[in-house]
């Protein structure tokens, strides 16, 4: 069955749900309490600070008595926190805990929790007053707070009766006194771009041209959350290295040069006012540091290497004398240098004899053989040459093209340090072994990456995909793995390199999934994949969406983001999981930009925010026609309905006619498709609030505000149940 995108389905609710003023309804709710809880994002992943007045009143709770009758209602409230994902836990009041007093609800008179109420309903953070489930205290305890984890939570807060010891009977609608909203708080660190790149992991020391001025350029640390960072500033360092030193060693020379406070991630070293810095023919050690402005939620930001960059070390300029450089027979491509799968090194670490003559010898690297058909000994009884390395992954059995130019031998014929790369004849693939190759590069060039890689394969089949590949010349990279499928749907891997060393092999890959309603693909990378001489037995990697991919649909201009992960850490980012020795689920985590001329965020005065509104979505897909997604969404206001305010919960994406949502609950009367043959958008529980000068009678500084539950929309129109806040209870099903 065609089914429509989800953009249309939000359009059509906030049309609907501004129609919703002129129904004439009435309250179902039996419950004599009601509670609204609201999170203001950014919220401080500190759990005590997000509950006091130092997140800035960022978690609002409204109690209030609509059917109190015969005077003041002593009451307590039960507050829990729970992670809906990635992995899911508790924490919630323990029903030992009794408060001191109780709070006093007055009809009609509305309670805002204090933030002591509100650490109360937590039992004050002491231990022996919490229930947890699959998590402890002591494993958030940071320093004397607590910091959660990241991931989406749902926060509760549920009424009972003071003197109910047992928490039994609840005041209070458990499902309606909650707002779903996301902790994160990782970012990465900043990498050099200029003079040298922090991108290349080549372990060869660059020369940079002397320069005046010599600009030093860095990436801006990449995000885990929807919102940017908040100001940062940047340190800069260089350091002489002296002798051999690696550029992690010269950093504990004194700096040379410390420029700090820099607002920017440019600065241009100018090298006529600085003459002694850099020197011709000397080398250089280099490192920036990220650092946040004060504030509680930029204070819990953790970047990557505690901000720091990857030191990066450069020659500046030529000495007068030169060695000839050693040409490497091959083209090397970029790879992952650790090549580690947990195997254990040969003892053996005595050079072959220098007479030795090693071409054409097998020798053994890990689990794999080596046979050089070039062989040169270096200075420093290393050897550069290049050969063939023999890998049967579908039953016959293919000969790589690979290159080595620091390798060492014992007398054993075993290749006891020292790394084989896989070697490409084609320039265009050149450099995309690493995960900062991939990562570096935009979804446009991700796109062009993946096209020219699939032509090359499609055009050379007998000659680089591996079920057609006879014969035994060697095969240059990359090379199609044809044996997978996606959905049913047949796939080819493009194994773009491979790297051997003693303690294991392992392949960089790129992969295309197709995302239909887009017209277009997501380009998924993973490195450090291990394999074994034969067989398919893959294990030790992730396919990851490398950087952020935008889509754009229809003629507003609206946009999804599959979130990428450029720091290589799958918490917040698109995924593509294996379960065995085939692909598996894709794990999408997404963001719908909204553009300003349809809904504009507000805050919980109505006051508009010069932002726009970004819809957080996490979904898997096996199939692109079978997955459920859940939906986080901030509070916003529909352009020309001034005042407005729509404060969603919690939402889903239903776009599979084999499953639902959880908890999916349709309302009385609806007649469209039930079960999981329902397809639509499922809103659990939504708050409107009106303008606020739209009041009734006693309401105090409150904004009077309905409320809708199970809120369906799909082909057929839309359902809901509706609670107003300032009627008697009945009910109505529009």
């Amino acid at each position: 069955m065609k089914k429509r995108f989800f953009f249309g389905c939000l359009k059509i609710l906030m049309v609907i749900l501004a129609v919703f003023l002129g129904a004439d309804s009435k309250s179902q709710s039996n419950y004599p309490v009601t509670i609204r809880t609201t999170v203001v994002p950014p919220v401080s992943p500190y759990f005590d600070q997000m509950l006091s007045s130092i997140s800035g009143g960022r978690l609002l709770v409204m109690v209030s008595g609509s059917n109190v009758t015969g005077g003041t209602l002593p009451i307590k409230i039960m507050g829990s926190l729970q992670r809906l994902s990635p992995s899911p836990f508790t924490i919630s009041l323990n029903t030992n805990f009794q408060p001191g007093v109780p709070i006093n609800l007055l009809p009609g008179l509305p309670v805002t929790l204090s933030p002591d109420l509100l650490q109360q309903t937590f039992g004050y953070f002491n231990t022996g007053n919490l229930a947890t489930q699959d998590i402890s205290m002591s494993q958030m305890r940071d320093g004397s707070t607590y910091k959660l984890p990241e991931g989406t939570y749902r926060i509760c807060f549920t009424a009972y009766s003071y003197n109910d010891i047992a928490y039994a009977r609840p005041l209070s609608d458990p499902n309606v006194g909650c707002s779903v909203f996301s902790v994160c708080y990782k970012a990465s660190a900043p990498q050099f771009i200029l003079p040298v790149s922090g991108m290349n992991l080549s372990t060869e020391i660059g020369t940079v041209s002397p320069a005046y001025p010599l600009i030093f350029s860095w990436t801006t640390p990449n995000y885990s959350c929807a919102a940017g960072l908040p100001p940062l500033n940047y340190d800069l360092e260089i350091h002489e290295v002296i002798g051999s030193q690696t550029a992690v060693d010269a950093l504990k020379n004194p700096p040379l040069f410390l420029k700090q406070g820099l607002p920017s991630t440019m600065f241009p070293l100018d090298t006529n006012l600085y003459r002694n810095i850099l020197r011709i023919g000397k080398s250089y050690a280099i490192r920036v540091h990220a650092n946040t402005s004060a504030g509680a939620v930029s204070n819990a930001i953790t970047f990557d290497n505690n901000g720091y960059s990857t030191p990066m070390a450069f020659k500046y300029g030529q000495d007068s004398v030169a060695g000839p450089a050693s040409p490497v027979t091959g083209n090397p491509t970029a790879f992952d240098s650790t090549a580690d799968c947990g195997l254990t090194p040969p003892t053996d670490s005595l050079p072959a004899n220098a007479s030795t003559n090693l071409t054409n010898v097998s020798l053994t690297i890990g689990e794999f053989t080596l046979i050089p058909s070039s062989f040169t000994r270096n200075t420093d009884s290393t050897y550069k040459g290049s050969g063939t390395i023999a890998w049967k992954p579908l039953g016959n059995t293919i000969k790589l093209a690979v290159v080595f130019s620091n390798i060492k031998v014992n007398k054993e014929n075993q290749v006891y340090a020292g790394l084989v790369t896989s070697s490409t004849a084609q320039p265009q693939f050149q450099g995309f072994g690493s995960w900062n190759s991939f990562s570096k590069a935009s979804g446009s060039q991700l796109d062009q990456l993946s096209n020219s890689v699939d032509n090359f394969l499609s055009n050379n089949k007998a000659a680089q995909v591996v079920s057609q590949i006879t014969g035994n010349t060697p095969v240059n990279f990359p090379i199609g793995l044809d044996n997978q499928s996606f959905g049913g749907t047949p796939l080819t891997l493009a194994i773009m390199s491979m790297t051997f060393s003693p303690k294991g092999a392992t392949m960089s890959v790129l992969c295309n999934i197709n995302i239909p309603e887009a017209n277009g693909w997501l380009s998924l990378a993973g490195t450090g994949l291990c394999l074994k001489p034969s067989g398919m037995n893959f294990a030790q990697g992730t396919l990851l969406l490398p950087t952020d991919r935008y889509f754009t649909f229809g003629s507003d201009g609206d946009s999804l983001i599959f979130q990428g992960s450029p720091s290589a850490d799958s918490t917040n980012g698109t995924y593509l999981t294996w379960a065995g020795d085939s692909l598996s689920a894709v794990v999408a985590h997404a963001r719908i930009s909204f553009p300003k001329s349809t809904i504009v965020r507000d805050d919980s005065t109505g006051k508009i925010l010069d932002s726009a509104v970004v819809a957080s979505l996490g979904f898997r897909f096996h199939k692109w026609d079978d997955w459920v997604a859940n939906i986080t969404m901030p509070s916003f206001q529909i352009v020309g309905v001034k005042g407005l305010s729509f404060l969603p919960g919690t939402i889903y994406y239903d776009h599979s006619n084999l499953s639902n949502a959880d908890g999916f609950n349709l309302p009385k009367n609806y007649t469209g498709m039930n079960g999981n043959d329902f397809e639509g958008l499922y809103i659990s529980d939504m708050k409107v609030l009106l303008p606020p000068d739209f009041k009734t009678f006693n309401q105090g500084t409150s904004r009077t505000s309905f409320e809708a539950k199970n809120l369906v929309i799909d082909t057929k129109g839309v359902k809901a149940v509706i609670y107003p806040y300032f009627h008697n209870p009945g009910g109505c099903v529009v």
